[in-house]
């Protein structure tokens, strides 16, 4: 019977062989999710390890080698101070889009009201909620799927100020918003071919990908949500790493928005189109 230590090293032998990006990383998420405890308190303890558990890390060590994501294995994902419920009919967060839910958290206005459209598995309206309790929150999605996955984040931290319903942008809204937050499929359907085998295989193509260079939503978007905001409100857009200067060019055609700028990520890369109705 192997102790916590060698079968620790054992798996992030695994991982790496299996071409893993972050080997020592994933090995971490997996025995915290096993052990249910912090890796820093498992780190320090010496431990047999049970064949169960053993025979649970080669289970995973098989489905990764199908090259499934690590966070669909484990049905959850960190993301800023939290870890989300997701599955393969959600994105997996991306950690760039932190920089926009920390914009949206310091810049909402006190009791503001929030439209995350697009809103996947919750990760950008279920963090401000619980970030600001103050705000009124509203997701929506077009998948059903998407929104029961949001709908379980939601429950999971006891959120009483975020409604969900289904809506195809904004087909279904019928308020007004200080802030609007638009993580929308960017991807230009040539790179998504190009893309791992962990996105293409696994996470969901409605999300990642659409027409017009992958900026079909996002004009869509900007040109009818002059309707749902009030006056001075903002929309954020996440966008792919090369279209922030046609979005801004866009935007300043429709001559409806007093500001607009872009914030980089964490790669120096305008990940981030801002407007000021």
């Amino acid at each position: 019977m192997k102790n916590n230590q060698q079968l620790f090293n054992e798996l992030i032998r695994s991982f790496a062989e299996l071409g893993v990006d972050s080997p020592q990383a994933e090995a971490r998420m997996v025995f915290e999710a096993i052990f249910e405890r912090d890796f820093k308190y498992l780190s320090l303890k010496n431990f047999q390890v049970s064949e169960a558990v053993t025979d649970k890390i080669s289970q995973i060590i098989e489905r990764r080698k199908k090259h499934e994501p690590i966070q669909y294995i484990l049905g959850k994902a960190p993301f800023y101070n939290y870890e989300l419920i997701v599955n393969e009919n959600v994105l997996i967060p991306r950690a760039e889009t932190e920089i926009m839910v920390e914009y949206i958290i310091k810049n909402i206005p006190e009791k503001g009201t929030l439209l995350d459209i697009g809103c996947g598995s919750g990760t950008i309206g279920v963090t401000c909620a619980y970030e600001r309790s103050d705000i009124q929150v509203t997701a929506v999605d077009i998948s059903p799927e998407a929104l029961k996955i949001a709908k379980l984040n939601a429950e999971n931290y006891q959120l009483k100020n975020i409604k969900f319903f289904e809506s195809n942008l904004f087909s279904n809204v019928d308020s007004k918003f200080d802030f609007i937050a638009a993580n929308l499929p960017y991807i230009p359907y040539s790179e998504y071919l190009e893309c791992p085998s962990e996105v293409i295989n696994f996470e969901p193509e409605i999300a990642l990908t659409t027409e017009n260079n992958g900026l079909k939503l996002i004009y869509q978007t900007a040109e009818q949500c002059s309707n749902y905001l009030n006056n001075n409100g903002v929309i954020i857009f996440e966008n792919g790493y090369n279209q922030a200067a046609k979005i801004v060019e866009f935007l300043e055609k429709l001559n409806n928005f007093s500001e607009i700028f872009t914030i980089k990520d964490y790669n120096d890369y305008h990940r981030f189109t801002v407007a000021k109705l």
